[in-house]
């Protein structure tokens, strides 16, 4: 087996599960899509009739490339409804009030000049 993602022997072991899916998808895809065989001259899904044509990595890399942008805007979307509430309406606690005028302005504003 050329995938060492099952042992922990090397750097390239994967501790968490979905990054090991991921490898092991890609692996997967790259031998039955990607790779011909050298007896059937053509690759396994070929000779299935899976699929019409060898497939190139960029149609790999821009497929899981698609696939992961619909799944983050499907999370995105789903957290957004959910967290999502309207905005609040905070209840008027003062009519608005004309502020007062300060003791040694008042005689400018037309005023008494009492001191408080």
């Amino acid at each position: 087996m050329g995938n060492r993602r099952f042992t922990r022997l090397t750097k390239a072991f994967s501790k968490k599960l979905e990054n090991h899916s991921d490898t092991l998808a890609v692996s997967f895809i790259n031998d039955n899509f990607c790779r011909k065989l050298t007896t059937t001259r053509t690759t396994p899904a070929g000779a299935a009739q899976v699929a019409d044509h060898q497939w190139t990595l960029e149609e790999v890399v821009e497929m899981i490339d698609a696939h992961h942008e619909e799944k983050l805007n499907a999370e995105y979307e789903a957290a957004f409804a959910a967290k999502f509430t309207p905005a609040r309406k905070f209840p008027e606690t003062d009519p608005p009030h004309k502020p007062k005028t300060l003791w040694y302005l008042q005689e400018f504003a037309g005023g008494e000049t009492e001191i408080p």
